[in-house]
């Protein structure tokens, strides 16, 4: 069977290099915003196509970015808003069936984005190089990073993995720069006599994850981080499962 996993790759930067990083996830940053403030004066339009329309050459010109760059941010910003709209209309119902409840107001402002994180398209914007680099877009050209990270996802990564849209984030407490990198990977079908325990996982609104297994053990993790009763000792010690992101 096929699946899909994240290689979390670090890159090391010089410091001139990490200039440039922040160069272009700065100006990214800030064409998702000034997005954002366009689409809210659209009557919040999640149409991503509309939303391009409206703000592709002044992304070009005013924030310097590549077309695949320009392309992703109205995508983003449009996705973010369909998710607003869903969440107002869930409240709206709530509300219609008890008056008390509490309305929904994440869209009376313009969502606003912190991270500093951007979309890179796979042959596009990123490519892979030998030796263990990776080559990436900035607003001055292209960089050519060594990197590091998990064996596992080295080995697949040199064996030709399947690779798709990346993402470059910014860690601002170490001050570090990574890519995170989809692959997928062909894996043998589980079977019963290797899999003896299966963990679900839900990610929600009032829990940020939920995980329970088939022996009736759950883990709740609020958006606080705060764990109300953990699941993940009992599984990793009794050597069943292993988190895979």
């Amino acid at each position: 069977m096929k699946i899909t996993l994240t290689a979390k790759l670090k890159l090391r930067h010089t410091r001139e290099q990490k200039a440039a990083l922040d160069a272009v996830t700065l100006a990214y940053r800030d064409a998702l915003n000034y997005t954002s403030h366009k689409a809210f004066e659209m009557n919040k339009t999640s149409n991503a196509a509309k939303i391009q329309k409206e703000v592709y050459t002044t992304l070009r010109q005013r924030f310097g970015l590549g077309a695949q760059m320009v392309c992703s941010v109205p995508r983003k910003v449009g996705a973010t808003y369909k998710t607003l709209w869903t969440r107002v209309k869930q409240a709206a119902a709530k509300r219609a069936a008890n008056p008390k409840a509490r309305r929904y107001r994440g869209l009376d402002h313009a969502p606003k984005f912190v991270s500093r994180t951007l979309s890179y398209q796979y042959g596009r914007d990123y490519s892979f190089k030998t030796g263990q680099q990776v080559s990436i877009a900035t607003l001055a050209g292209r960089l050519v990073l060594p990197y590091e990270g998990y064996r596992k996802h080295l080995d697949w990564i040199a064996d030709g993995a399947q690779i798709g849209a990346a993402q470059l984030w910014y860690d601002t407490r170490k001050k570090q720069y990574f890519l995170l990198v989809p692959l997928e990977i062909e894996r043998p079908d589980p079977e019963p006599v290797t899999h003896q325990q299966v963990v679900g996982v839900d990610v929600g609104m009032r829990y940020f994850a939920v995980a329970s297994n088939t022996s009736g053990k759950a883990f709740f993790k609020s958006g606080k981080g705060k764990t109300v009763h953990c699941l993940w000792t009992h599984v990793m010690r009794s050597g069943r499962g292993r988190p895979t992101w």
